[in-house]
């Protein structure tokens, strides 16, 4: 019958992604052919895993606790089975990414919309850290950031103003030299329909640009998991800014279809829509970047996408 080599026990993190590496081996009979399966003997509240019918398993689970899973390997004469006890424990602070152009950034004293983002996840007893390689933001007037219930704002961010999408993801690998993101909260693309004058080659950039950036960005953690912004709107003061506005509006459109074909269970990608709700004659100070009511509308969003998910 076949014989299964697994570990009598795990640990790993809740809600975290994590590996159990099993092999199984069989004498050829009756014909060669040996299926896996896995279950859980007690079963966490959430849980999702990758291909429960292979030998190794990844998986994602809360809350903390100790569960049992069972993997069972049939020759379709004889079976076999192997139990693994997984415990799971509170994991460190959530790595969280601010991805972005001059709105991840901050403009021109603005604080952008990561302080107000910061508040929210301290109200509600998150544990994270803000990662990225800059701490700057755009502009001559530097913003002002009042310490919050006795914490000092953590600037970390991957917010580069006038960054195209391509360009992002190609610098991605060294800013990320030092952390590994958990998280990436990605708003991508304005500047690349702002800036490439035929609409159909801009909307192609954003998409390839945000291809790439979640290559790379798997490439240095399998299980990151992906926050993608349907883009925020922009005045159409003027007849080019009018044109960027609906190309907007399509490349939001077309997330869709590319958001789940990039989607997977062990790295999600998951849309969050930013337009909705959103005036880019109000909510933004220049057409283009936001004002203190567009940085507390683009938080929520960020803040009600993620707070489910991830603690």
């Amino acid at each position: 019958k076949p014989l299964i080599a697994c570990p009598t026990s795990a640990t790993g993190y809740s809600n975290r992604g994590m590996v159990i590496t099993c092999t199984v081996t069989d004498d050829g009979k009756p014909n060669n052919a040996v299926t896996t399966t896995w279950s859980w003997i007690n079963t966490p509240s959430q849980f999702a895993w990758q291909d429960e019918t292979t030998a190794s398993l990844w998986l994602r689970a809360k809350p903390n606790g100790t569960y049992k899973l069972r993997l069972t390997a049939s020759d379709g004469l004889l079976s076999n089975t192997a139990d693994v006890t997984v415990v799971l424990q509170t994991p460190p602070p959530l790595k969280l990414q601010p991805l972005g152009g001059s709105i991840t950034e901050g403009y021109s004293g603005y604080q952008s919309y990561r302080y107000r983002l910061w508040t929210k996840l301290i109200d509600a007893n998150a544990a994270f850290d803000f990662v990225g390689s800059s701490q700057v933001t755009n502009g001559s007037t530097p913003p002002q950031y009042p310490n919050y219930q006795g914490r000092v704002f953590d600037r970390d961010h991957e917010g580069h103003s006038g960054i195209r999408a391509p360009e992002s993801a190609a610098a991605l690998p060294a800013w990320m030299a030092s952390y590994s993101p958990d998280v990436s909260l990605i708003h991508l693309g304005t500047n690349d329909l702002l800036n490439i004058e035929d609409s159909e080659q801009g909307i192609k950039s954003a998409l390839d640009g945000l291809t790439a950036t979640v290559r790379n960005l798997r490439a240095k953690n399998p299980d990151v998991q992906l926050y993608v912004a349907q883009l925020v709107p922009v005045y159409g003061g003027t007849a080019k800014l009018a044109a960027v506005s609906r190309d907007i509006q399509t490349l939001n459109s077309r997330l869709v279809a590319w958001a789940a074909g990039q989607n997977t269970a062990r790295s999600r990608v998951r849309l969050v829509d930013m337009w909705t709700g959103y005036d880019g004659q109000l909510d933004n100070w220049d057409n283009i970047h936001p004002r203190a009511s567009g940085e507390e509308k683009i938080a929520q969003r960020w803040f009600d996408a993620i707070i489910s998910h991830e603690f």
